[in-house]
């Protein structure tokens, strides 16, 4: 677990500081979403090395295997529903921003995130096969509102489940592991365990 004070630094490019250089100069044109684009992929290559550099330079750590682009995914998931301070950091954390102002282009940045989960999104009859599923579960009657529920839906191609955690934790627990695991053809049962037993003080 990545706390607080074990911050994950991000550097800019070459690359990146090319892109920024001229960024402002393209504004509402075809030549500026494609250079989003680039920023938003260089982004999350970085996320990947950074996160891969944290552990590396760790004192002792087990096996660890993680998926950079799913990291994103849910980061992006909550860029999407963010504004202000946290929307700045989580950007920043991901690697989009660079130095660049997308808070008014938004949108442009999470289409460019969608486009790029989709081409991971293909099958093949011969060998390999890849899919990419995401799902926001929330407490039943917790209210989401309709912009983040079409953008999620539509860009992310996100599912917004309710549960009813408070009164029913087990069936909670049961509905998230069998949504993994059908989305996962079985390969992946159990993603949430039984919870622990209380015990009153």
């Amino acid at each position: 677990m990545i706390t607080g004070n074990d911050r994950i630094p991000q550097t800019r490019t070459p690359t990146q500081d090319a892109i920024v250089s001229s960024i402002h100069q393209i504004r509402d044109t075809a030549e500026y979403d494609k250079r989003v684009e680039d920023i938003v992929t260089n982004g999350i290559s970085n996320l990947a090395v950074a996160i891969n550099n944290f552990y590396l330079n760790r004192r002792s750590f087990d096996n660890v295997v993680l998926s950079p682009v799913s990291i994103a995914g849910a980061l992006a998931l909550i860029l999407l529903g963010s504004n202000g301070k946290t929307f700045d950091e989580i950007a920043h954390v991901m690697g989009v921003a660079a130095g660049t102002d997308i808070t008014s282009k938004s949108r442009i940045v999470h289409e460019s995130l969608g486009k790029l989960f989709l081409k991971l999104h293909r099958n093949s009859d011969l060998v390999e096969q890849i899919n990419v599923a995401a799902a926001i579960f929330v407490q039943d009657g917790y209210p989401i509102r309709d912009l983040y529920r079409d953008m999620s839906e539509r860009i992310y191609k996100n599912e917004i489940l309710s549960l009813d955690f408070k009164r029913d934790g087990i069936q909670a627990q049961r509905a998230i592991n069998s949504w993994v695991s059908n989305r996962t053809n079985g390969k992946i049962k159990t993603i949430i365990g039984e919870p622990r037993t209380m015990i009153p003080k």
